[in-house]
């Protein structure tokens, strides 16, 4: 916990220009070097559904023989949910607790299912009723003095990292103890209490978000990056700000993000002024929850488009390459899936060899002739628009064409497609080359190189369900409002349960319970260790060449 009596007002950290070149700092680890590490895993948005679908993914990843080979996770919207408490808990809560353990799928019972340990991961999801989370809202704006543009976030922040002991809103966060004691001799006045550190042995951790400017019918978004040691984005914006202010050209320790007044230091670092609260005065430092709340601040976005800003997120922001020479603008930045739902875009930044893309959607695959704002060629369109086939209407989102197509993007949607119809788990692997001058700015692999991309869809799991004692298959039946299950492994983002209320049943937005959490994370553990998994994974893995050349090329 923060030490508020010597909690300063001024603090100085490291900055990391993208210009002449592109810093990724904790590739100076060897631990984050996807040379050395060359797995990363994107976990893609979803609310509740994504953040347990997470739960179960990760929970066969580290059980896996590949998880001393993932560098990095890349979060968005409720997979930066999973993601954030992931990455920072203390050890004393070990992964059995934080991910619970996986039961096999012919062993489940409806009694295990409603188990739930208090100190997991997910555990919140089952206690978000509608009149608990007005209720933390109305605490935290009327007791504690947190402005509008920060109860998102310290919801999520009571809800989520309270009880993990990572929520205590005077403490800054960093990578680890070697980028801490950096931090610790730029800033006397504090001590290791001040920061909390990713936890040992877990991969480098992103969370996506989107920055908006100019916001109304102009509204234009672009691509943001909180990472356990720095936030911002490489991507070379321009400049956009409403007095010609730069966006982007690099990152920023956290400590020096949210702030005021920037000034040089020396070549590499700079020192600002913390973001005052407007009701108390009391420093604001940029906090775990901050990122996270601005990862999954789904409706920003469309707000923006509708000129409502100060409901979600909004951060002092000034660029590392022009520091002290702009002025420092207070900028709106929503939800990562309000532009990029999947999380693949930092790692292909990074140049990742093999990328994991967990796609933790509602929507169930369709015929391959079914088209609408969401789905084209009958798969949700959060991946279409990767390969530059967007949906009708495409809505606010811009052209985000990342791969080039060749075809690639029929032969997915053909073999999900294949592989339903057969009762196959839906798992797909190919190489992709990187479309040239993208929308964020990610450059071509060296010497034009693939990257190896392996989908995991959200769908049933056929091999996973004929395990099923017959009272589990009868429960994925079940249409009873308080525990819906019909729509598994489909849940809604929101709405999915209802609350009985003086005889009326009531929705509740963000509520999960302990079944449709432990089912959804079975299944999704099933998907990285069932055996066609695994032979998948297995033959993934022999196509990397851990010298730094290029994967085989191979489609599965």
């Amino acid at each position: 916990m923060a030490n508020s009596a010597n909690f300063p007002s001024f603090v100085t950290g490291n900055i990391y220009p993208s210009i002449p070149n592109t810093q990724f700092p904790e590739q100076a680890f060897p631990e984050f070097d996807p040379s050395k590490k060359p797995v990363g895993v994107a976990l893609s948005g979803g609310g509740p559904r994504a953040m347990s679908c997470a739960m179960g993914q990760m929970r066969g990843l580290l059980d896996s023989f590949i998880a001393d080979a993932i560098g990095a996770i890349s979060c968005v919207s409720g997979g930066s949910w999973f993601g954030t408490p992931f990455s920072f808990a203390p050890a004393t809560f070990s992964d059995a607790i934080l991910l619970g353990t996986q039961i096999p799928p012919a062993q489940l019972t409806i009694q295990n299912l409603q188990n739930l340990d208090a100190r997991n991961i997910c555990f919140p999801l089952t206690i978000m009723e509608n009149v608990a989370i007005g209720s933390v809202l109305a605490y935290q704006h009327e007791i504690n003095d947190v402005p509008w543009n920060k109860l998102w976030s310290r919801m999520l922040n009571a809800f989520f990292l309270d009880s993990l002991l990572v929520g205590d809103d005077q403490t800054f966060f960093t990578l680890n103890t070697q980028t801490l004691n950096n931090l610790l001799v730029q800033n006397q006045s504090l001590t290791h209490s001040n920061f909390y550190l990713l936890r040992n042995n877990r991969p480098f951790y992103i969370a996506g978000g989107t920055q908006n400017y100019p916001t109304g019918i102009d509204l234009v978004m672009r691509h943001m990056e909180y990472t356990a040691m720095y936030a911002g984005t490489p991507q070379q914006c321009g400049t956009i700000g409403p007095d010609g202010e730069h966006y982007g050209y690099g990152y920023v320790d956290n400590i020096l993000f949210d702030t005021l007044h920037p000034k040089m230091i020396s070549a590499n670092s700079a020192a600002a002024y913390l973001n005052p609260n407007p009701y108390n005065y009391k420093q604001m430092p940029f906090l775990l929850c901050d990122q996270m709340g601005s990862s999954s601040s789904a409706p920003g976005s469309y707000l923006d488009f509708f000129s409502q800003q100060d409901w979600f997120p909004r951060f002092n922001y000034w660029s590392p390459n022009y520091t002290g020479k702009e002025s420092t603008e207070f900028y709106s930045f929503t939800d990562g899936g309000d532009l990029e739902n999947t999380g693949i875009i930092p790692l292909l930044r990074r140049q990742f060899k093999l990328i994991i893309a967990c796609i933790n959607t509602s929507l169930p695959l369709k015929d391959i002739n079914y088209n609408d704002d969401n789905y084209v060629n009958g798969i949700d369109a959060q991946i279409s628009r990767l390969f530059g086939r967007q949906p009708n209407p495409p809505g606010i989102i811009p052209d985000i064409q990342v791969f080039n197509d060749d075809g690639k993007f029929d032969a997915l949607t053909h073999a999900f497609l294949s592989k339903k119809k057969n009762g196959q788990p839906l798992l797909y692997s190919d190489t992709y080359t990187i479309y040239p001058n993208n929308y964020f700015g990610v450059p071509a692999y060296p010497n034009g190189e693939d990257v190896l991309v392996l989908w995991i869809y959200n769908d049933m799991n056929k091999e996973w369900y004929n395990q099923l004692p017959l009272p589990i298959k009868s429960l994925l039946t079940s249409t009873a409002p308080d525990n819906y299950m019909a729509n598994f492994p489909n849940l809604a983002t929101v709405f999915q349960n209802k609350t009985k209320i003086f005889g009326e049943w009531v929705p509740e937005v963000l509520l999960y319970t302990p079944e449709q959490i432990n089912l959804l994370a079975n299944m999704q553990y099933y998907n990285i260790m069932g055996d066609t998994s695994i032979n998948l994974l297995t033959d993934l893995m022999k196509s990397i060449n851990p010298t730094g050349t290029a994967p085989q090329s191979i489609s599965h």
